[in-house]
């Protein structure tokens, strides 16, 4: 009968020390997969603002927006000769399975500022989610910044 408990309480160490290692997995993934969205799109803007100012700014980057369920853009504005986007992004991130499953949601607010012309530059900094756009993404456990 002992070693029937015993064998149990080992079941039960290797089935947590699993949830645990799933868990910091899955919240690593969904870190990287939002900083790497953030990034992502401050390319694509920047790609599509090349030789584009005011109004042809704003339509060029209008037609490279990200779509989803989990992304809420804010209107793209002019402020003088920048185009001013504002972005809430939530990613998923998952791993194990079976009993060691696990999920975790982060959240980034985000603004990008991009300049073009023939030299466009294309910046995104953290912003209050606040005043970010509203998305209604179900719960999430954390909330990043672009950097670290």
């Amino acid at each position: 009968m002992a070693g029937r408990g015993v064998a149990t309480a080992l079941l039960l160490v290797l089935a947590t020390a699993g949830c645990a290692d799933s868990d910091d997995i899955a919240k690593s993934r969904a870190i990287d997969a939002a900083r790497e969205s953030a990034e992502g799109m401050r390319v694509r803007f920047q790609g599509a603002s090349t030789g584009r100012s005011g109004r042809e700014l704003l339509e060029s980057l209008g037609r490279v927006l990200p779509t989803g369920d989990l992304v809420a853009v804010g209107e793209p504005a002019l402020d003088g000769e920048d185009a001013v986007i504002d972005i809430l992004l939530v990613t998923k991130g998952e791993a194990g399975g079976g009993l060691s499953y696990a999920d975790y949601r982060v959240r980034m607010c985000v603004q990008y500022r991009v300049t073009g012309g023939v030299e466009p530059t294309s910046t995104v900094t953290d912003i209050p989610c606040d005043q970010a756009p509203a998305l209604d993404s179900g719960p999430v456990e954390q909330t990043i910044t672009v950097r670290e």
